[in-house]
């Protein structure tokens, strides 16, 4: 085996600003298995887009003649959910594996099932019987706590709390430093905006703001 390529590489996909956030958590991931062997041997971007370097990290393009499964996995940073969802599928049928990030920082009950694909960003907390799916973005210091159920291609943005078994379905979005009582549902494709207060269940496709949430738009 060509020594170069003993250990595979990590490229992540999307070199924006929520690219960088996932790089560094990947990088610090890195660093906290050092004393064990790292567990990529280089972390790189992927952006047809960009060239050059973003903070360091070399940006490459799905042309790259070593851009290829048995040399690389893959992590999708795209803050868009279906956008990410989509280069998710895309990654998967090409025989890449997708990598789920988690800072060392985080605070993750061992009880936890996280999906593939999920970041979990730096001072997130997930208390005991959560469940993240695939392809969820659990942002800087958001809080999921015990019994919450987070499905496929979910935003919990930075700060957000949900309360105990609340359940967020695929798609949706759930908007900086807001918070969802106890035992309430958020139907799929729901954008809660930024700062809401939820005390009750938000159907599927709305857009729900305030204090307490009230919908806005259908």
């Amino acid at each position: 085996m060509n020594t170069l390529y003993s250990k595979k590489r990590l490229a992540i996909v999307g070199a924006g600003g929520h690219g960088k956030v996932c790089a560094y958590v990947a990088h610090e991931q890195n660093n906290q298995l050092t004393a064990y062997g790292a567990k990529w041997s280089k972390i790189v971007f992927v952006d047809d887009n960009k060239t050059g370097k973003v903070n360091d990290f070399e940006i490459i393009n799905e042309n790259d003649r070593n851009f290829h499964p048995r040399n690389y996995e893959v992590f999708v940073a795209i803050g868009d959910n279906k956008t990410r969802r989509d280069l998710i599928v895309k990654y998967k049928e090409l025989g890449f594996k997708i990598q789920t990030l988690k800072h060392p920082n985080a605070i993750i009950s061992n009880n936890t099932s996280v999906g593939e694909g999920t970041v979990i960003m730096a001072g997130v907390i997930v208390n005991p019987n959560a469940t993240i799916g695939a392809g969820v973005i659990l942002n800087t210091a958001s809080i999921i706590e015990h019994d919450c159920i987070i499905e496929d291609f979910v935003h919990i943005s930075p700060g957000s709390v949900l309360s105990g078994n609340v359940k967020v379905k695929e798609l949706s979005w759930i908007g900086a430093n807001s918070t969802i009582i106890q035992n309430v549902s958020i139907g799929k494709n729901t954008i809660i905006g930024a700062g809401a207060v939820v005390i009750d269940d938000i159907s599927s496709n709305q857009v729900s703001v305030g204090n307490p949430a009230r919908i806005v738009k259908y």
